[in-house]
């Protein structure tokens, strides 16, 4: 009965480690995604990308905040479910929304 107890607590504390792996990694993937788009784009309001890196750093807020939720106050459940799903649909936006963007908001066309 004792190893299972065991087994079963070495399983928890992998499974505590790796949630908090892919959280600080996937943040830091999203902040080295940022940092080199800054330093590559050449004009941003020339290429019309000024919407994109807002949205793009929004979301970067959106997910530092639940990052530091999650370690501060202990954010779980719906409150980090919530924080997750609004950084997600800001960066479907930055990301896949440009018409949309361009057309509905800055009354542009593409």
């Amino acid at each position: 009965m004792q190893y299972h107890k065991a087994a079963f607590l070495g399983q928890e504390r992998s499974r505590k480690a790796q949630m908090k792996l892919f959280d600080y990694a996937g943040f830091a993937m999203l902040t080295l995604t940022l940092l080199t788009g800054i330093l590559f784009v050449d004009n941003l309001f020339g290429q019309h990308l000024v919407h994109k890196t807002v949205l793009s750093i929004i979301a970067w807020l959106v997910f530092g905040a639940l990052l530091f939720g999650r370690w501060r106050y202990g954010w779980r459940g719906r409150s980090a479910v919530n924080l997750t799903l609004v950084g997600m649909g800001v960066l479907l936006l930055a990301f896949f929304g440009t018409k949309a963007v361009l057309e509905l908001i800055l009354h542009r066309t593409p």
